[in-house]
């Protein structure tokens, strides 16, 4: 390594992964994380069937999602910068549109008052969804599998999906 780094190539790529762990760091990784992506690369991917089921293509397991959790992993796919839980709300009618495509209601009223909890302030509905996200996401394809991929909360308080999009194949 160290006859390597005299190489002005070599510097210059090593200052680039130094700025790219700490902004890493800043959406919330830790050096486990950076290790875990460095060493194992960034994964196979996901795959979006259409069914609604994630299949992660790491360990070819389906994970399915109820259709709130659907919702919810559909909108955070749009904003790849995620979204921060108490601006949720902000984003209502969008909710609502993916919600009343996946959910069995055809009530309008039934599917805003579950966005209506969903964006409620206690936030429980939005907590335990993600959760259980995360965990399913754990359960199929293990702890790297859920950094990946789950909806997770960075230090910033932004919720996301940390994959590049390049790695998630197909819609919901």
């Amino acid at each position: 390594m160290e006859s390597m780094m005299n190489t002005d190539e070599v510097s210059d790529l090593v200052l680039k992964i130094r700025s790219m762990a700490s902004r890493l760091r800043d959406l919330g990784m830790d050096d486990d994380d950076l290790i875990g992506v460095l060493s194992r690369g960034g994964g196979k991917g996901l795959e979006l069937s259409p069914k609604g089921n994630l299949i992660i293509l790491d360990t070819g397991r389906s994970v399915r999602l109820t259709p709130m959790e659907k919702t919810l992993y559909k909108l955070l796919l749009r904003y790849e910068d995620g979204i921060r839980a108490e601006d949720l709300w902000k984003y209502y009618d969008e909710l609502v549109l993916i919600y009343g495509g996946m959910s069995r209601y055809d009530d309008p009223d039934d599917i805003a008052a579950a966005v209506d909890n969903l964006c409620d302030d206690s936030r429980i509905t939005l907590y335990s969804n993600l959760s259980r996200i995360k965990r399913k996401i754990t359960d199929a394809g293990g702890a790297l599998a859920a950094r990946r991929y789950a909806i997770l909360r960075g230090r910033d308080n932004v919720y996301r999906i940390a994959a590049p999009r390049n790695l998630i194949k197909g819609s919901l």
